[in-house]
């Protein structure tokens, strides 16, 4: 045999390859790479020809029942692809778990990858298994980064049929209809997959292999047993083997094992399948007895390294033993990885595993449980629990996963990972143990299933009687967290309990304390207790941060971001929301729900600076994703206000009418009844904006606004609704001229929001006031004071949005602040943050006036009003010289040069009225 036909994958990578997944746990190795064979294989040229004449189309597709060198095949090519200068390879061996659609992601992502393709941010989610599911997004996003390869990506995916499910067969198709021409994607199953491809196979852009194609000729045959075999010898065992290529490396072993003699290959007998169990005894027999049990001792594991074969088997020698096997290794795969790690060959393992079953009943439960502890202390619950299920041993896989965390394995593993894990149990074990019912529970919360949850809680706590402080602390920790997703938010009252329970937990258990904390944080939102949110939420982020929680410390700083926006430090919220954001795509991906959840909160506070454009991206982005997640009012509330709001902005009202589906669709499937009342008054507030006050009214009575919005006192639970429900009464009121009912309500809700911290809701509310005030006949002078304190806070936070959101009703009260500007002592900032707010409105309505800075609008304004160089000066702060610099430039942009001509121009282009004409007329 030449050397050139023995395969060896130990070395050999293109410089653009990284060593990623020797950075990875167990969970990973072998995974990423094809296995370390180092067997006597022929080269299969005529198909490595046919595939690489074919990596220009959309899918190659080998199937086969097990033996006939689906992996062997592909092993090749893609050490022959690593020539290739136009094309870029990954592997990926798929297995039961990848049947979740997170992992997958996550394993494809991670092979692309190591390939050297640059994947951005989505690799360090993959790498943490955190893969969110909104899938289309997630695939696009994926494919944008392929697509900047300069190369053709061949992803090979082995084993397929062991991760099949109608997910990964959707999941193949988006690869498949959007990757191509970009990627050409290999498939190797042992069953014909089910996914749909027939768009692609009628353009010929889809190729098959079978049994036939893979069956070895009898030459290749020849390379496989070897020298020494005489012609009719070697045609009898190719007709008998069907050109099975495990049949084949078995007659290799067994004549290499002292039958190579005239005449040996006569004694089989029998079909190939009969003649793979016939090698297989033959080699077993002829092995020692020690090698023998290390085979039957390990037959059980899916892959090992010598530490977990010396732990199942309760010895030490594990190491020296695989290399005293190591000329079995057509039979014992060697794994790419950092350490030594192998696999059986499928059919000599259910070999092996026959055997071991005819022995003593105890002896393969002792090893599966030997097997469970190894795995679950290497950080692979998933295939330690599948050890003590074919233990039968229900008790120690329900022990290790509380050993693991219990419900926190949903923060360190992520939804998809513990959904793969609760599959293992029944229904009957999940429902009689308080560790997988809680676990569930939160899935359930986390996946908007909320009746569920809801019922495995009422379940968890008729156990809680006897039950240990570990077990009541998972119980209290789960139902808050439900009662935050359900908005079965308790008053402030019930956090006495919260904080009592916080006192009775170990100072060391900081998940403990900090998740617990998001319970009294959630609370006190709720409520409108600001000083509590912020106190709950600094406390809540250390505890986070010792316990090594960076998604827990995240939430929190979207909390306290929150808090900081309703207190009118929008500012500080800001710079919070963007820390978020940076920390959820630095340690989840740029496509990761936390991202989606900190942009939601984000979008809010760029809104309210006017940066409508920014906050729409940003909005659009997040609604797609929070609706296929996990959230909770807070979330959907903010997301869905500034997507309406965002809508309004572009005088679109059927976007509008979408916005409003949206948010009221997700109240009727989450169970939020405060989002579909705030949807309600939305809806509301905007068919006023849209003229349609009759409907507008309808709505509004039918809703019980005015009883929710006449409310007296601290807002409390109610706050959010008040708050929506008064500004569209208010705003109905004043389009249907009662004034003075939107001023008494909006006075009186001011109040009661200024009084308990909730400045920036009072804000909004504040600013109608002022056009209330205006409209029922209030003085200027009261009004334009009114309108000073407004003007500092705009100054402050710049949530210029609270005037711009009303258009022309505060310009009028915006000129006359100008105007009196000496008299008000307006700071220079006010006065700039006046002049822009006017220019904003002016160019909001007035496309002829987007060349002029907003000085030079309130310049051009008072001229047309008939005011001369001097009085210009004097009502914008402004020297003389300076009127005339800025009149020059305003000329030379009309391109005219007299004042009257000025005047003209403008009326032309509609950057003046017709009152401003009148006032000039007058003087």
């Amino acid at each position: 045999m030449s050397k050139d036909n023995v395969i060896d994958i130990a070395g050999g990578k293109t410089p653009g390859e990284r060593d990623s997944d020797t950075e990875a746990n167990w969970l990973l190795r072998g995974k990423l790479a094809p296995p370390q064979q180092r067997v006597s294989a022929a080269t299969r040229t005529v198909l490595l020809a046919r595939l690489s004449a074919r990596k220009d189309a959309a899918l190659s597709l080998i199937v086969s029942p097990p033996g006939f060198g689906k992996t062997t095949l592909l092993t090749q090519w893609f050490h022959a692809l690593q020539k290739s200068p136009d094309t870029v390879r990954a592997w990926l061996s798929l297995d039961e778990a990848d049947s979740e659609p997170g992992r997958f992601l996550a394993g494809v992502i991670l092979a692309v990858a190591k390939s050297g393709v640059d994947v951005g941010s989505l690799e360090i989610a993959a790498r943490q298994q955190s893969i969110d599911m909104n899938v289309r997004q997630l695939v696009a996003t994926f494919l944008s980064q392929v697509q900047r390869c300069e190369r053709r990506l061949v992803l090979i995916l082995d084993d397929y049929h062991r991760a099949r499910s109608p997910a990964i067969d959707a999941l193949i198709e988006l690869l498949i209809d959007h990757g191509y021409p970009h990627i050409h994607l290999v498939i190797a199953s042992r069953q014909k997959p089910t996914f749909h491809v027939s768009a692609f196979a009628v353009r010929g852009l889809v190729t098959t292999y079978d049994a036939a194609d893979l069956a070895m000729s009898e030459s290749e045959a020849a390379e496989i047993v070897g020298a020494g075999v005489a012609g009719d010898e070697l045609a009898l065992l190719h007709r008998r083997s069907e050109g099975w290529a495990v049949a084949l490396q078995l007659a290799r072993l067994w004549l290499d094992r002292g039958n190579r003699r005239p005449g040996a290959l006569h004694e089989f007998s029998g079909r190939s399948s009969d003649m793979t169990d016939y090698l297989s005894e033959q080699i077993i027999q002829d092995l020692p007895a020690d090698l023998r049990d290390f085979l039957l001792d390990t037959c059980i594991l899916d892959r090992f390294d010598s530490s977990l074969a010396d732990a199942v088997r309760d010895r030490t020698d594990s190491a020296e033993i695989l290399e005293r096997l190591a000329n079995l290794s057509a039979l014992i795969i060697r794994l790419e990885g950092a350490r030594e790690t192998f696999r059986y060959h499928g059919m000599f393992q259910d070999f092996l595993m026959q055997r071991l079953h005819r022995g003593p009943a105890g002896r393969v439960a002792t090893q599966h449980r030997r097997a469970a502890r190894w795995l679950a202390n290497a950080g692979d619950l998933l295939e330690a629990v599948k050890h003590t299920i074919r233990a039968g041993d229900t008790r120690l896989a329900v022990e290790l996963v509380h050993e693991a965390g219990g419900w926190e394995l949903i923060l360190s593993r992520g939804v998809d990972y513990v959904r793969i894990l609760l599959k293992l149990f029944s229904d009957v074990t999940i429902r009689a143990n308080p560790v997988l019912q809680l676990l569930f529970a939160y899935l359930e919360l986390k996946s908007g299933h909320y009746d569920s949850a809801r019922e495995l809680i009422r379940l968890s706590h008729a156990y809680l009687d006897g039950s240990t402080t570990h077990s009541r602390r998972d119980y209290l920790v789960v139902a808050g967290l439900a009662r935050a997703y359900m908005d079965d938010i308790p008053t402030l009252d019930s956090m006495v309990e919260y904080e009592r329970e916080l006192e009775s937990l170990p100072q060391s258990d900081h998940l403990g304390r900090g998740t617990l904390m998001s319970a009294v944080a959630f609370t006190a939102l709720a409520n409108g207790d600001l000083e509590r949110v912020e106190q709950s939420c600094r406390t809540a982020i250390q505890e986070m941060r010792a316990a090594g929680s960076v998604l827990g410390a995240n939430y929190f700083f979207l909390h306290l971001g929150q808090r900081h926006l309703l207190g009118g430090r929008l500012r500080e919220a800001e710079a919070l929301y963007r820390e978020s954001l940076a920390m959820a795509e630095e340690n989840f991906g740029v496509d990761s729900g936390l991202k989606a959840l900190s942009a939601a909160f984000l979008a809010e506070s760029v809104f309210w600076r006017n940066e409508i454009t920014d906050a729409r991206q940003l909005i659009q982005d997040s609604c797609d994703t929070i609706e296929t997640l996990d959230g909770w009012l807070d979330v959907y509330a903010t997301a869905y206000e500034v997507l309406i709001r965002c809508c309004q902005a572009s005088g679109n009202f059927d976007l509008v009418l979408e916005a409003l589906a949206r948010a009221s669709g997700t109240a009727r499937v989450r169970q939020l009844t405060r989002l579909s009342m705030l949807t309600t008054a939305w809806r509301v507030e905007q068919l006023v904006i849209a003229g349609h006050t009759k409907e507008a009214r309808a709505e509004a009575r039918a809703a019980g606004l005015a009883q929710i919005a006449e409310q007296k006192g601290r807002p409390g639970m109610s706050w959010r609704v008040r708050l929506a429900s008064t500004v569209a009464l208010a705003r109905l009121s004043l389009a249907t001229g009662a004034s003075s009912n939107a001023f008494s309500l909006l006075e009186s809700a001011t109040s009661d929001y200024r009084s308990c911290g909730l400045i920036f809701p009072s804000y909004r509310l504040s600013v109608l006031s002022l056009i209330a005030l205006r409209q029922r006949g209030g003085t200027e002078s009261e009004a334009v004071s009114r309108m000073e304190a407004l003007l500092q806070f705009i100054v402050d936070e710049g949530a210029t949005r609270l005037v711009l959101e009303h258009g022309d009703a505060l310009e009028s009260l915006l000129h006359v602040a100008q105007r009196r500007n000496r008299e008000l002592i307006l700071s220079s900032a006010q006065r700039d943050t006046t002049a822009r707010l006017l220019a904003s409105l002016h160019s909001a309505s007035t496309p002829g006036a987007a060349e002029f800075s907003s000085r030079e609008i309130a310049v051009l304004r008072e001229l047309c009003s008939g005011s001369s160089n001097k009085t210009i000066g004097q009502l914008l702060d402004l020297s003389e010289n300076t009127v005339k610099f800025h009149l020059k430039r305003i000329f030379k942009k009309l391109d005219v040069d007299s004042r009257a001509a000025a005047i003209g121009a403008a009326v032309q282009r509609g950057i003046v009225d017709a009152q401003s004409l009148s006032r000039a007329a007058q003087k």
